[in-house]
């Protein structure tokens, strides 16, 4: 079934314009009595049919709405200094795909990429291209290049759990009043909830500097690594917001 975004769902007889029309007309070839699905990105769905078309827009008349929960228990938002060029792109679309509720975009001492709101709204569209090419309700709250400081003072606020992909070091000692709990491959530590609100903390290439990871690790955050390897900022942002969407499903 096709999925198509919309920006609303109240009309019994839908219009849909711009690109998405675009995409039904002239790649889908879409036919009047055609059935599909709209969504607002929001939860929200309808069972729709195609009732006529017209050079630029195509009309659906609505025949059943209908809310989606998300598909994890687990409201996650990752945090991640955006990677150069194409491959922020790359990390929206399959962050999208593995249904994180949002993303920020983490200003740290070492981020070099500043994404302009032109490039934003570009990667919203990549988010909700990925929603429909993976049926899924929900496109993720992408917000602006906001300070580390600040995203970790919004995330206490909301009381999330934190988590931060920092490689260990021998010997060292990163806050004074830190938890030292370590979330290891495929392994949930004791002490985070299975399901509710967290926030994964990824770094730019060159890493969290030691007062960022100082700070994150007083806030409470739990420290995650990657044994052997240090991985790309897009690679650590879908691996492990990977591990944490599934760690619902283990037993911890």
């Amino acid at each position: 079934m096709v999925w198509t975004f919309v920006d609303q769902l109240q009309p019994d007889v839908i219009e849909v314009t711009e690109s998405e029309a675009h995409h039904l007309l002239h790649v889908l070839r879409v036919r009047t009595q055609q059935q599909l699905v709209l969504f607002d990105g929001s939860g929200n769905v309808a069972d729709a049919v195609v009732e006529s078309t017209s050079r630029r827009s195509v009309f659906c008349r609505v025949l059943e709405r209908r809310s989606l929960p998300r598909a994890s228990r687990t409201r996650l938002t990752v945090a991640v200094s955006p990677p150069k060029g194409d491959r922020l792109r790359w990390m929206i679309e399959k962050l999208t795909e593995l249904g994180v509720a949002g993303i920020k975009l983490l200003g740290c001492e070492r981020t070099i990429s500043e994404p302009g709101e032109t490039r934003l709204e570009k990667l919203r569209g990549t988010a909700a291209a990925a929603c429909k090419q993976s049926q899924q309700a929900w496109i993720p709250d992408l917000q602006p290049l906001t300070e580390f400081r600040k995203v970790l003072s919004e995330s206490l606020q909301l009381q999330q759990s934190i988590v931060i992909a920092h490689p260990l070091k021998e010997n060292a000692s990163c806050g004074t009043a830190a938890k030292q709990t370590v979330v290891r491959t495929g392994v949930v530590a004791g002490g985070m909830a299975d399901t509710g609100e967290k926030l994964l903390l990824i770094g730019p290439e060159g890493g969290f500097t030691d007062p960022e990871v100082a700070s994150a690790l007083d806030a409470g955050a739990l420290q995650l690594h990657w044994p052997g390897a240090i991985l790309r900022t897009e690679t650590a942002a879908i691996v492990f917001a990977t591990l944490l969407l599934s760690s619902e499903n283990r037993a911890v």
